[in-house]
């Protein structure tokens, strides 16, 4: 057995090569030159320096002028066949001297680091994909492009977004990008091990568990080690984000807080925040009923050895793929005293030290219509950032989409973003993986996890 989560981390990294470039348009080759030029690294623990060159001047789309966007992401060449092929070909109907050039990268590090290196050494490109909470730590120093004036000039209107995910765009009440994707965790599930199992409705139809001691009960009796079947496969427990995220909504669903409203202090240090360590970890040590810390069984979930896992909507078109014959399915997260999910995301930026931004915010917001924030979200395995997509197929139609959109319609918080956010989220998770693999007691690692990232948010709010 060897180490292997199904997380959006690990399911991109297998779709995604390093550096490849897709090119759309009259001007661009396959070849592109939107790699950064050589530049000082930024080490990831560092803001990305403030702009001090300013950009070039600008042409609109229709200036006649050939203009090319370069776009870094990443999310493979499926990704970004929506993009070209479905999204900016209708684009380039209406302005044909506009080119697009995608940058993929292997993975999220790889497009951190990048990121930071390309504005340190003042080559970003025109626009990417980003993590919601590297919002502020690049938007307080000033490399994003506040988007305020473009969105009152075009009567755009942030109300049409989830209201959770636009609050992640905003740094000091200003606007430094615009939601692209939704997702947060879900309860899948096998139906033919659930139902072999017994655990049905009156209809003969497969019942998943809707509490945490349902959970833990279906997970010990679906178990079975002498065949390499487990009962559930935990989200993550290594050191990474995936980890904290997991724990989160566990502490929502136990009925904890995270932080304040105003986001200056954690409330996280508590009976309701150990409580949920302890339920992985009797699961794991005591039922032995979920799948041990760093280690899976090889295809387990497609190949039908797990009968429960955590994990997102991104999953939904690979397992469709890879898996076709698989019986699954999605329920509500179970409950302790809610199903609370933290709604996170990724953002599209705009960068001040590149070229054409006028086109660049025309491209951005034609992306950002409703009709291409269903395109994108519905093929790319995400939920839309426009609830009025949620009520369009496949969201209102399909029966796992359809459990999908239910989770998200809960009544969820706001994800807490402040600066520095990755930082503390891997500070937590490295404490949280303390506590699972039984170096630390659940309530010494969350204390340890409570004192470095109180001393990494006291640090970011001196620099706001």
């Amino acid at each position: 057995m060897s180490k292997a989560h199904m997380t959006r981390r690990s399911v991109l990294r297998g779709l995604v090569g390093t550096g490849v470039a897709l090119a759309v348009g009259p001007i661009v080759s396959a070849c592109s030159s939107s790699t950064p030029a050589a530049a000082p690294t930024a080490s990831s623990g560092t803001s990305a320096k403030a702009a001090t060159a300013q950009p070039a001047a600008t042409a609109a789309p229709s200036s006649g002028q050939a203009v090319k966007i370069d776009f870094w992401l990443l999310g493979g060449a499926p990704q970004g066949k929506i993009i070209t092929d479905q999204i900016f070909k209708t684009y380039q109907e209406k302005h044909s001297t506009v080119s697009l050039s995608l940058q993929m990268m292997a993975n999220w590090p790889d497009l951190y680091q990048k990121l930071l290196t390309a504005m340190a050494g003042g080559t970003p490109p025109n626009m990417s994909r980003i993590k919601d909470y590297w919002t502020p730590q690049f938007g307080v120093p000033g490399s994003l492009v506040q988007l305020d004036t473009y969105m009152s000039k075009n009567s755009f209107d942030p109300k049409r977004y989830v209201q959770q995910r636009w609050t992640s765009t905003q740094v000091n009440g200003k606007t430094y990008a615009l939601p692209w994707t939704l997702f947060q965790e879900n309860q899948f599930y096998n139906v033919q091990l659930l139902k072999d199992a017994g655990f049905t409705n009156p209809d003969g139809t497969a019942k998943p568990p809707q509490t945490w001691d349902e959970r833990r009960q279906y997970a010990k009796k679906l178990t079975n080690t002498s065949q390499q079947q487990w009962g559930m496969q935990l989200y993550e427990t290594d050191n990474q984000e995936g980890t904290t995220y997991d724990w989160l909504d566990l502490l929502l669903e136990a009925g904890g807080e995270f932080m304040n409203a105003d986001r200056t202090k954690f409330l996280f240090n508590t009976p309701e925040g150990i409580q949920p360590i302890q339920y992985y970890l009797d699961m794991l040590y005591t039922d032995k009923s979920t799948v041990p810390v760093g280690v899976t069984v090889p295809n387990g979930v497609n190949g039908g050895k797990v009968a429960l896992w955590m994990t997102g909507p991104w999953t939904v078109p690979t397992m469709r793929a890879q898996a076709p014959n698989l019986p699954w399915a999605v329920s509500l997260k179970p409950k302790l005293k809610n199903d609370a999910a933290a709604l996170g995301g990724n953002n599209l930026t705009m960068y001040k030290q590149a070229q054409n931004q006028d086109t660049t915010w025309d491209w951005l917001t034609f992306m950002a219509t409703p009709e291409n924030d269903l395109v994108w979200n519905s093929n790319a395995g995400y939920m839309p950032v426009q609830p009025e997509n949620w009520k369009k197929p496949p969201y209102s139609t399909d029966p796992q989409w359809k459990m999908i959109a239910a989770q998200a319609s809960e009544p969820n918080p706001t994800l807490p973003i402040v600066l520095n956010f990755q930082e503390i989220l891997q500070d937590i998770a490295g404490e949280l993986q303390n506590a699972y693999i039984q170096k630390k007691t659940p309530k010494q690692a969350l204390s340890d996890a409570y004192d470095q990232v109180t001393q990494v948010l006291n640090r970011s709010l001196k620099k706001q």
